[in-house]
């Protein structure tokens, strides 16, 4: 029952996650498997603003532009206009096993997702 043999219903169930998590902003901690997409993190940095916990694994249909929503550099013009701030800067612990990321994504998490005095125990793992 691997729902990733069939293309048809893998797109059904990333629009089903996807459009629960739009409905989720006080998730802290969030499991996706491979059940995950750059559109599925953009929806997650502008929703679930307070999570604290998120893992992933290979192979979902991530690249570094899907993580580097998660640190909120990649605003739309609304939302600069807007003065809104997306992302998910509470983060202090991201599970990315399996997943290939740049040497230049994993800086710009660093940069942006570390607060020492609020988190002492971050971790990235890949």
């Amino acid at each position: 029952n691997d729902i990733t043999h069939s293309e048809e219903l893998l797109e059904h169930y990333l629009y089903l996650v996807t459009d629960s998590l739009a409905s989720l902003p006080n998730l802290v901690s969030l499991n996706l498997g491979s059940l995950c997409t750059n559109n599925t993190l953009r929806v997650v940095s502008n929703t679930c603003r307070q999570l604290r916990e998120l893992r992933l694994r290979g192979p979902a249909s991530v690249t570094d532009l899907g993580v580097r929503y998660l640190t909120g550099i990649n605003k739309t013009a609304q939302q600069t206009q807007a003065q809104d701030s997306p992302g998910c800067l509470q983060l202090e612990i991201l599970d990315l096993t399996d997943i290939s990321l740049s040497l230049h994504t994993l800086t710009l998490l660093l940069i942006h997702l570390q607060k020492y005095e609020e988190r002492p125990m971050f971790k990235i793992k890949f």
